[in-house]
């Protein structure tokens, strides 16, 4: 059996730096609330994944989302384009 993967966030100075570096200016003390929010979003968006994946079991033989560690290199549209290139 595999080791268990643990899902980690950014953290709020993670968070804030990468928006520095896509250019937004954001600030300090906005950090809690906006991590919290992309987090409950990002929750609720999972939540909505697996209940639809569990609904269409079976129904499609290399369609299932998985999540994957927290990457900060990668745009989130690269990192479903990785994701999808695993699936195959």
């Amino acid at each position: 059996m595999g080791a268990v993967k643990v899902w980690m966030y950014p953290s709020e100075h993670m968070f804030f730096n990468a928006m520095k570096r896509k250019g937004w200016d954001p600030r300090e003390d906005d950090m809690p609330a906006v991590v919290n929010i992309h987090n409950s979003v990002n929750e609720r968006a999972w939540r909505e994944v697996m209940s639809w994946e569990s609904i269409h079991a079976g129904a499609f033989c290399c369609c299932a989302l998985r999540r994957t560690m927290y990457m900060h290199a990668l745009a989130p549209s690269q990192a479903v384009q990785r994701e999808r290139r695993h699936l195959h």
